[in-house]
């Protein structure tokens, strides 16, 4: 299905390009006219063969041309939605510490899954599944997504206006990491980080100083979580 978008679009045609290949769906001169504006709440109607769309966000947007694209496959030839978020943040976290790291174009498919539902946040959950220069051998012999990767990611994710947000842990979860002797001032027990040890927090600022460093988000989600053994 082919489209022509006119409004207030500038910042949203990277969006569309991204979303074409798998919707269907294209920029053309000669398709179906999108006129498109910026309000408040999603708005999305066809009728008389042309369309109208407005936002107050840019996951609103994608989220009305998912309406659209599914309104069309279905044979319907005019039809009003109007809908009213009750949520500033809504999205997925994805587990990358355990088992196989996805890939990239795995998450960036993901991610166009997202777009079309009007979500707007994706948290990266690591435990050692990221690169902290000062430590090599956290995340040693596990896949690790270099900070090239995670900006690529995040790039793609804000064209489509959601938030890469990273989830680590501090405290417990790190079994893979403090097996190594490189960790053995700041382990507790086999999971958990040793409280009170000052060598302990340098560890931890650079654990937080690299999961945000490649992101535009300086929203950052802090695990304590399953710490039954510590002390």
């Amino acid at each position: 299905m082919n489209f022509k978008f006119t409004g207030d679009v500038e910042q949203l045609l990277a969006g569309i390009d991204i979303l074409a290949g798998d919707y269907g769906c294209a920029r053309s001169e000669d398709g179906m006219p999108v006129e498109v504006s910026r309000g408040e709440n999603l708005f999305v109607a066809l009728k008389n063969g042309a369309a109208r769309i407005r936002y107050s966000r840019l996951c609103e947007f994608f989220r009305a041309l998912g309406i659209l694209l599914q309104r069309l496959s279905s044979g319907e030839t005019e039809f009003e939605v109007s809908e009213t978020s009750f949520f500033d943040t809504c999205g997925a976290m994805i587990d990358l510490s355990h088992g196989a790291l996805m890939t990239v174009d795995a998450i960036k498919s993901v991610l166009r899954k997202m777009a079309v539902m009007g979500l707007n946040m994706f948290m990266l959950y690591r435990e050692e599944s990221y690169v902290v220069p000062e430590y090599e051998y956290f995340g040693y012999m596990r896949g690790r997504h270099t900070d090239e990767e995670i900006r690529e990611i995040d790039d793609y994710a804000w064209q489509l206006g959601i938030e890469i947000i990273p989830a680590i842990q501090t405290l417990g979860h790190l079994s893979n990491t403090l097996r190594w002797s490189q960790f053995s001032d700041v382990k507790d027990t086999g999971d958990c980080l040793l409280v009170g040890e000052e060598k302990t927090y340098d560890f931890i600022e650079s654990m937080v100083k690299a999961a945000i460093r490649p992101l535009r988000s300086k929203r950052i989600h802090i695990g304590f979580d399953e710490t039954m053994s510590l002390g």
